[in-house]
Protein backbone atom coordinates (compact mmCIF):
# COMPACT_ATOMS: atom_id res chain seq x y z
CA UNK A 1 0.00 0.00 0.00
CA UNK A 2 3.18 2.20 0.73
CA UNK A 3 5.21 1.21 -2.31
CA UNK A 4 3.47 4.42 -4.30
CA UNK A 5 4.88 7.39 -1.92
CA UNK A 6 8.48 5.57 -1.51
CA UNK A 7 10.44 7.65 -3.75
CA UNK A 8 8.08 10.22 -4.19
CA UNK A 9 9.01 12.62 -1.83
CA UNK A 10 5.99 15.25 -2.26
CA UNK A 11 3.83 13.18 -1.80
CA UNK A 12 5.14 12.06 1.75
CA UNK A 13 5.53 15.11 2.71
CA UNK A 14 1.86 15.71 1.84
CA UNK A 15 1.03 12.30 3.51
CA UNK A 16 2.98 13.92 7.11
CA UNK A 17 0.83 16.90 6.78
CA UNK A 18 -2.23 14.81 6.68
CA UNK A 19 -1.27 12.64 8.97
CA UNK A 20 -0.14 15.38 11.95
CA UNK A 21 -3.05 16.83 11.70
CA UNK A 22 -5.03 14.01 11.91
CA UNK A 23 -3.14 12.63 15.10
CA UNK A 24 -3.54 16.36 16.60
CA UNK A 25 -6.85 16.30 16.62
CA UNK A 26 -7.05 12.35 17.95
CA UNK A 27 -4.81 13.49 20.62
CA UNK A 28 -7.16 16.73 21.67
CA UNK A 29 -10.23 13.97 21.28
CA UNK A 30 -8.60 11.24 23.62
CA UNK A 31 -7.96 14.15 26.27
CA UNK A 32 -11.31 15.79 26.05
CA UNK A 33 -13.13 12.44 26.08
CA UNK A 34 -14.30 10.55 28.99
CA UNK A 35 -10.94 8.53 29.15
CA UNK A 36 -9.34 11.82 29.71
CA UNK A 37 -11.62 12.93 32.41
CA UNK A 38 -10.68 9.79 34.34
CA UNK A 39 -6.94 9.73 33.86
CA UNK A 40 -7.54 13.20 34.77
CA UNK A 41 -9.19 12.59 38.12
CA UNK A 42 -6.63 9.65 38.94
CA UNK A 43 -4.23 11.63 38.39
CA UNK A 44 -5.29 14.25 40.71
CA UNK A 45 -5.47 11.36 43.69
CA UNK A 46 -2.41 10.35 42.86
CA UNK A 47 -0.61 13.77 43.87
CA UNK A 48 -2.51 14.09 46.70
CA UNK A 49 -3.07 12.82 50.20
CA UNK A 50 -5.64 9.83 48.85
CA UNK A 51 -3.37 6.44 48.20
CA UNK A 52 -6.34 4.40 47.72
CA UNK A 53 -9.61 6.17 46.37
CA UNK A 54 -12.80 4.06 46.02
CA UNK A 55 -13.92 3.73 42.24
CA UNK A 56 -17.10 5.87 43.28
CA UNK A 57 -14.61 9.05 44.70
CA UNK A 58 -13.01 8.86 40.74
CA UNK A 59 -17.14 8.93 39.64
CA UNK A 60 -17.65 12.06 41.51
CA UNK A 61 -13.93 13.13 40.43
CA UNK A 62 -14.51 12.44 36.82
CA UNK A 63 -18.26 13.85 36.88
CA UNK A 64 -16.84 17.15 38.43
CA UNK A 65 -14.19 17.23 35.69
CA UNK A 66 -16.67 17.29 32.88
CA UNK A 67 -19.22 19.39 34.13
CA UNK A 68 -16.04 22.43 34.29
CA UNK A 69 -15.49 21.15 30.83
CA UNK A 70 -20.00 21.58 29.80
CA UNK A 71 -20.54 17.81 29.45
CA UNK A 72 -24.09 17.56 30.18
CA UNK A 73 -23.87 14.13 31.38
CA UNK A 74 -23.17 12.36 34.30
CA UNK A 75 -20.82 8.78 34.49
CA UNK A 76 -22.09 6.05 36.58
CA UNK A 77 -19.31 4.82 39.27
CA UNK A 78 -20.02 1.02 37.00
CA UNK A 79 -18.88 2.90 33.80
CA UNK A 80 -15.70 4.65 35.33
CA UNK A 81 -15.33 1.19 36.83
CA UNK A 82 -15.18 0.28 32.96
CA UNK A 83 -13.16 2.69 31.72
CA UNK A 84 -10.17 2.16 34.46
CA UNK A 85 -10.34 -1.34 33.48
CA UNK A 86 -10.12 -0.63 29.82
CA UNK A 87 -7.09 1.72 30.41
CA UNK A 88 -5.34 -1.19 32.49
CA UNK A 89 -5.82 0.34 36.39
CA UNK A 90 -7.08 -2.39 37.88
CA UNK A 91 -9.21 -1.87 41.15
CA UNK A 92 -9.64 -4.32 44.21
CA UNK A 93 -12.67 -4.81 46.25
CA UNK A 94 -12.65 -4.40 49.48
CA UNK A 95 -15.81 -4.29 52.41
CA UNK A 96 -17.01 -1.08 51.05
CA UNK A 97 -16.31 -1.29 47.46
CA UNK A 98 -13.46 -1.48 44.82
CA UNK A 99 -10.33 0.79 45.18
CA UNK A 100 -7.57 1.46 43.07
CA UNK A 101 -3.89 1.42 44.98
CA UNK A 102 -1.28 3.56 43.78
CA UNK A 103 1.34 0.70 44.08
CA UNK A 104 4.74 2.11 42.00
CA UNK A 105 3.83 0.29 39.07
CA UNK A 106 0.30 1.69 38.96
CA UNK A 107 1.80 5.24 39.78
CA UNK A 108 3.97 4.77 36.49
CA UNK A 109 1.18 3.26 34.05
CA UNK A 110 -1.26 5.98 35.40
CA UNK A 111 1.25 8.95 34.40
CA UNK A 112 2.70 7.28 31.26
CA UNK A 113 -1.23 7.12 30.33
CA UNK A 114 -2.00 10.88 31.65
CA UNK A 115 1.11 11.32 29.05
CA UNK A 116 -0.31 9.67 25.89
CA UNK A 117 -4.03 11.22 26.10
CA UNK A 118 -1.99 14.44 26.98
CA UNK A 119 -3.44 15.39 30.30
CA UNK A 120 -0.50 15.77 32.10
CA UNK A 121 0.14 19.43 33.48
CA UNK A 122 2.63 21.79 32.13
CA UNK A 123 4.73 22.09 35.15
CA UNK A 124 5.98 18.89 36.50
CA UNK A 125 4.31 17.25 39.83
CA UNK A 126 6.59 14.72 40.55
CA UNK A 127 9.66 12.32 39.91
CA UNK A 128 7.19 10.41 36.91
CA UNK A 129 5.78 13.36 35.83
CA UNK A 130 9.09 15.13 35.21
CA UNK A 131 10.77 12.18 33.47
CA UNK A 132 7.63 12.13 31.14
CA UNK A 133 7.83 15.79 29.78
CA UNK A 134 11.91 15.68 30.88
CA UNK A 135 13.17 12.97 28.77
CA UNK A 136 16.61 14.54 28.21
CA UNK A 137 17.57 14.49 31.52
CA UNK A 138 17.49 11.01 32.73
Amino acid sequence: LGAVIINDSALQGRLVELLKGWSEDVRAERGDGIDGAVLTAVWNFAHGNEHEPYVREVAVATNEIRIERGEPSKLSNEKVGHVLRKLGLHTHRVMKGRKLVFDPSTQLLIHQLCFEYDVLPAVPQCGYCHKLQNPESE
